[in-house]
């Protein structure tokens, strides 16, 4: 596992520690999370932050701060963290996320079959297709209720109909 530490680090899969994580459960008696070995908790760690980055990367404020790093963190032009810092709702979320995948590996996994995936881009005079079905992306409320501040609304996005 490797921790991005607020530097834009270009091959980071974790915005929070084991260490963090284990302050976190422990704060909220996640017994689960406690007795699990090391390889374990990265693992799920990893699993998480592969989600929140599948599932939020496009939408969230600001913009990343080198082109470089791997991770959406960290950000300019944003209020809620200092430079070259990882917001601590992001490491909460990224714990909840890694307890979802320690309890039942695989939950956040990504599932392009249940629909909304993209099936077509077209640069001049944007045009994109999608397939039918739900969208493939799971909302987790324990994830979902940390993020939703920072992150950008449909309204802000740009959506743009051929």
């Amino acid at each position: 596992m490797i921790l991005e530490n607020g530097s834009g680090i270009s091959n980071a899969d974790s915005y929070c520690s084991i260490e963090e994580a284990d302050q976190y459960n422990e704060a909220r008696g996640n017994i689960k999370w406690l007795f699990s070995i090391k390889s374990e908790k990265e693992a799920s760690l990893v699993r998480a932050c592969d989600y929140i980055e599948k599932a939020y990367g496009e939408l969230w404020l600001g913009s990343k701060c080198t082109e470089t790093q791997r991770l959406s963190y960290p950000r300019f032009g944003i209020t809620d963290s200092g430079k070259n810092q990882i917001p601590r709702w992001l490491k909460e979320a990224q714990c909840e996320g890694a307890l979802l995948e320690l309890e039942d590996p695989g939950i956040l996994s990504w599932d392009e079959s249940e629909g909304g995936r993209l099936t077509k881009e077209r640069e001049g005079e944007i045009e994109k297709s999608y397939t039918q079905g739900p969208s493939s992306v799971r909302k987790f409320p324990q994830i979902y209720g940390l993020i939703k501040a920072h992150i950008k609304s449909p309204s802000q996005i740009g959506i743009m109909r051929a």
